[in-house]
């Protein structure tokens, strides 16, 4: 094996002897080695050496400008990084020993010397050497990591203590110390269980007592610490039990302060609280309201089906007189002496109108009734409509104002269809009244009927008084009246009826208004086929 990179230092005066060490190395492993040869300590120690050169220091101890062990001294100080082999002409075991303990690896006596016994030599001064550079740095390294680990605990806002398996602190970081030191007396505490508040000894002895077994993973804890300026300090982390690491042979403590975020979740906890009871308050109020509100709800539904009972009672109650007043009318007008006809026949007349009138207000609120309970059913029948608007119209006619005239136009001869006469009756005797009651004296009302795909159209146009534009979206709606009707009678519900009326035979209505100038109304009217009575 050739040693092509290795330095050698031959430190001798003798001329003589140097030459045979420099043949002996030619025969060693060491002969492609790069040799510098010095006959003093001066020139050795003032030869400007390359990097990595000399490796290997031939340390002659007697040389003219120094003598003995003090030359391994100056040696051993300049060129710590070689090995150094001194070479004697003593046989001084003395010497020898001590020249080791001054830091050379070996010791040759250069009578008896040889290349197998040099390259020996050589070789095992390299190699204590080698081991000891290594050894030298590992110290080095482990000085620096323990160097780095002291700065990170010491300048680390966490909490770090070392204790022994009673509890003892062997060690304390300084943030550990200005928070565990005991304000009163200013002495740190010798064990875990004196620098914790007395509430977490027992947290903290039950977590030690449960490490039975070294290197376990980590222990989470959570204690409370000695109380400052009055606040209480609250702290989190780990034990972790190192005892069996002979590195460590500790329990190691790590903490941080969580005093702030305690307090913060006992005060979320206290919002909470009063949060819960603000909410129960809000339920037992919500549920009074409820039990009221059902309350007045029944209420409100008693006094509901107490004034349906009455429409229905005094609707009931109002017909009969009614009935009987129309009747003596008729016979008034059928047995009056003849020259007092025409001035009786007046009043006969006007009477039997106003009876109208009053029939239909009570009618109207008899159908909304059942209309607000669901009793209203389309019944389904063939309706001649030709024959049913023809003798509406001839009917209706008796209500007409002077001059006014109800124009029946039809485009067909005869057209029946399926639906119920009876509503649409209702229906075309609301619009067809309206129409006469909102058109002054001698204006004509257009009564249209149409045959369509699918059933039939009915036009009722007047030129009356209309409806104003901003009131058009409520026509329909519950006893609206129109702020231009307000001087004419009228309840408001005929529309409202008309509409419900229509939605049950599966027809629609539309108009087109404007005031001063009339309305018209359009009724789009299905032939029911699909419909069962």
């Amino acid at each position: 094996m050739a040693y092509t990179d290795l330095g050698i230092m031959l430190v001798e005066d003798n001329i003589g002897d140097a030459r045979l060490i420099r043949e002996y190395l030619s025969e060693t492993e060491y002969k492609g080695a790069k040799l510098l040869h010095f006959t003093s300590l001066k020139e050795a120690l003032a030869s400007p050496l390359e990097r990595g050169v000399p490796h290997s220091i031939l340390l002659d101890l007697n040389l003219p400008d120094t003598d003995g062990i003090e030359t391994v001294r100056v040696v051993r100080r300049t060129f710590r990084d070689s090995a150094i082999v001194v070479l004697t002409g003593r046989n001084d075991d003395a010497l020898a020993l001590q020249a080791l303990q001054e830091g050379a690896q070996s010791y040759l006596v250069k009578n008896g010397l040889d290349p197998h016994h040099l390259g020996r030599v050589l070789r095992e001064a390299n190699e204590r050497h080698d081991f000891m550079m290594r050894l030298r740095e590992a110290d080095r390294a482990m000085v620096m990591r323990e160097r780095r680990f002291r700065a990170l605990i010491e300048h680390s806002s966490d909490l770090t203590l070392l204790l022994d398996a009673s509890g003892n602190i062997s060690y304390i970081s300084p943030e550990a110390a200005r928070i565990l030191t005991d304000a009163s007396k200013g002495t740190l505490p010798p064990d875990i269980m004196t620098a914790m508040h007395p509430e977490s000894r027992t947290t903290i002895r039950q977590s030690m007592e449960q490490m039975v077994a070294p290197y376990e993973q980590p222990r989470s804890i959570t204690v409370r610490g000695p109380d400052r300026d009055g606040q209480a300090v609250w702290m989190e982390g780990t034990l972790t039990d190192l005892l069996g690491d002979p590195a460590v042979n500790a329990i190691v403590v790590n903490l941080h302060d969580i005093s702030k975020r305690h307090h913060a979740e006992l005060e979320l906890q206290r919002t909470n609280a009063r949060l819960e009871e603000r909410v129960a308050l809000r339920t037992a109020e919500l549920s009074r309201a409820q039990d009221e509100l059902r309350a007045a709800l029944q209420a409100e539904r008693e006094v509901n089906d107490l004034k349906s009972r009455f429409v229905s009672m005094a609707s009931h109650e109002f017909r009969t007189p009614l009935s009987t007043i129309m009747s003596s009318v008729d016979l008034i007008a059928r047995h009056n002496a003849e020259p007092e006809v025409p001035r009786i026949t007046v009043h006969v007349v006007r009477i039997r109108n106003k009876v109208r009138e009053l029939t239909a207000i009570l009618n109207e609120f008899l159908s909304l009734e059942k209309l607000e309970k669901g009793h209203e059913h389309c019944t389904v029948q063939d309706v001649d409509i030709v024959t049913l608007c023809a003798e509406l119209v001839e009917d209706m006619s008796t209500l007409a104002k002077p001059g006014q005239e109800i124009q029946f136009e039809n485009t067909v001869a005869s057209c029946t269809i399926k639906t119920d006469p009876n509503m649409l009756t209702s229906v075309l005797r609301n619009l067809l009244s309206n129409a006469l009651k909102y058109s002054p004296d001698g204006s004509p009302v257009r009564f249209v009927l149409l045959r369509t795909a699918d059933g039939v159209r009915l036009k009722v146009v007047d030129r009356g008084i209309g409806i104003p534009v901003e009131e058009q979206p409520h026509l329909f709606d519950r006893f609206f009246r129109a702020s231009n009707a307000i001087t004419i009678q009228g309840t408001g519900l005929g529309l409202h009826i008309v509409a419900r009326y229509l939605d049950l035979m599966q027809g629609r209505i539309s108009f087109q208004s404007a005031p001063g100038s009339g309305t018209s109304f359009i009724v789009e009217l299905p032939d029911m086929l699909e419909h069962e009575p």
